[in-house]
């Protein structure tokens, strides 16, 4: 077998991440993902169209650097499309980036974070996949992070620096908690894949890229919670930072594995990892692969700190130990099962079976894309939005109403839905006035008065709670048009 390389060729990573993009692409146009679409996932869609802010709207996290960056396309169905294609592209290249910065013999890489990625379209649950792909930021937060700490090199530069810096800033913008996955992953890079300072191995914790990844982390976490206090706006929420006792951290912890362990369809996707990590320790001890066991070990570890860290939240426990407080630990175990898997076989799959590992890894993509999401098809896509959230569309279009407000998980996407036909017939959008609905509101006034407001029927009372602003505080009715009620409203002076 030929002796691991310490190096993948830059055009195989080159061709993977190409896989990668087509993949998140083609995911991106499948029905089954969109069905898992909330208000909370469309709400980004909504700030890049109409009312875009630093942080997620009526909140002071989760920075919205996706609706940013999609701001001009004004296609409302392109722009979820894009910010869609976007998540998943960054979901999918955390194993990668990841293993690029761990693994000492990065060959296996490619093929390592091609299993995980494969594995996870086919057998994890599907709230995993919502919140990955769909719901959160965390995926991309870690992607940008784990760029910076593979821009970094010892003796590389000044731009290094300053590239690395700024992705790093950039993570923590987007999910300020990725503090507390990333800072681990940089100083254990310093044992798992020490670099090179003076001809020579680097002390691990001396290694040069080690150090200045905790000092750039550092910083970003820096620039994140500076953010937070300056740029949020003044109507929004503040984060819970509360502690937990401490003699509530063990149980917290617990109870997060055992939120990952009685989700539906989790049964296969633990039970194949744990033969895996069997098998892949056999495979070690066999063939001798004992730094393969010292990078899992390493990635263990980083993966446990976030684990450890948000069982001490009191914000989890408010959350009911939400599993995408720990993705970073999920992807981290993952790759350190698919490592010791296939550490045996790094010199084959860096140069000779470079060409077959692409080509399994396409395949493996292939069967889920399909299996997980359907075959790509826009006009499929269109018709799952059609089915869950045009019920109100047709009304809302006949009523005239220029407003639509009611319960926050039914506003958010029905209005998307009533702008995407009304921007394809050169229409003004409708207003969504719903929980979270402030940033817009402030930006938007009415052609007259008084206006013209839908509220789906029986929602009168929700509307109301969830508008804690002048759109529904003086209503007169106006009657009904089919499955909402109307009513003149004007805007309290």
């Amino acid at each position: 077998m030929l002796p691991a390389p310490d190096a993948t060729p830059t055009r195989t990573l080159a061709a993977h991440v190409a896989v990668y993009a087509v993949v998140a692409v083609c995911l991106a146009l499948t029905p089954e993902i969109h069905r898992l679409h909330t208000s909370d996932s469309l709400i980004p869609v909504l700030a890049s169209l109409y009312a875009w802010e630093p942080f997620y709207w009526d909140q002071d996290r989760v920075g919205l650097v996706w609706p940013l960056l999609a701001a001009p396309l004004s296609h409302p169905f392109v722009n979820l499309i894009a910010q869609s294609a976007a998540v998943i592209f960054c979901t999918l290249l955390v194993p990668l980036l990841l293993g690029l910065v761990v693994v000492r013999k990065s060959g296996v890489v490619p093929a390592a974070a091609g299993l995980v990625n494969v594995w996870y379209l086919a057998f994890t649950p599907e709230l995993f996949i919502q919140n990955h792909f769909i719901s959160s930021y965390h995926s991309s937060a870690t992607a940008f992070a784990l760029a910076g700490l593979l821009v970094l090199k010892g003796g590389g530069g000044w731009w290094r620096w300053v590239v690395g810096g700024a992705f790093l800033s950039v993570a923590h913008w987007v999910y300020i908690a990725v503090v507390f996955f990333v800072l681990p992953v940089a100083a254990v890079r310093g044992w798992t894949n020490p670099g090179r300072e003076g001809g020579r191995w680097a002390r691990p914790v001396l290694d040069p890229r080690s150090r200045a990844g905790v000092m750039l982390t550092l910083v970003g976490f820096g620039v994140g919670v500076l953010l937070m206090t300056l740029a949020a706006s003044p109507h929004s929420g503040k984060t819970q930072t509360g502690t937990l006792p401490v003699s509530a951290w063990p149980a917290t912890m617990g109870r997060f594995l055992e939120s990952v362990a009685d989700l539906p369809q989790s049964s296969v996707w633990l039970i194949g990892l744990a033969a895996a990590a069997g098998a892949g320790l056999a495979a070690c001890a066999l063939r001798r692969s004992w730094w393969a066991s010292a990078t899992a070990a390493g990635l263990i570890a980083a993966g446990s700190v976030e684990w450890a860290f948000m069982s001490t939240r009191v914000w989890s426990v408010m959350n009911l130990y939400h599993p995408r407080y720990i993705l970073g630990t999920v992807s981290a175990w993952q790759l350190a099962v698919a490592v010791m898997l296939l550490a045996p076989a790094a010199g084959w799959a860096a140069w000779r079976g470079r060409f077959t590992v692409l080509v399994a890894v396409a395949c493996g993509f292939a069967a889920g894309v399909v299996g997980r999401g359907g075959m790509p098809s826009p006009s499929a896509v269109r018709a799952v939005h059609d089915r869950q959230f045009g019920q109100y569309t047709a009304d809302v279009q006949k009523s005239g109403a220029c407003v639509l407000a009611g319960e926050y998980w039914t506003v958010w996407p029905a209005v998307l839905h009533v702008n995407l036909t009304r921007y394809e017939r050169g229409e003004p959008p409708v207003l969504g006035s719903t929980g979270r609905g402030l940033p817009w509101r402030w930006r938007w006034s009415p052609a007259g008065e008084p206006f013209l407001v839908a509220i789906p029927r029986t929602q009168r009372e929700l509307a109301e709670r969830d508008c804690p602003y002048d759109i529904v505080t003086d209503l007169k009715t106006a009657g009904e048009s089919g499955s909402v009620e109307l009513y003149w409203s004007r805007i309290a002076r």
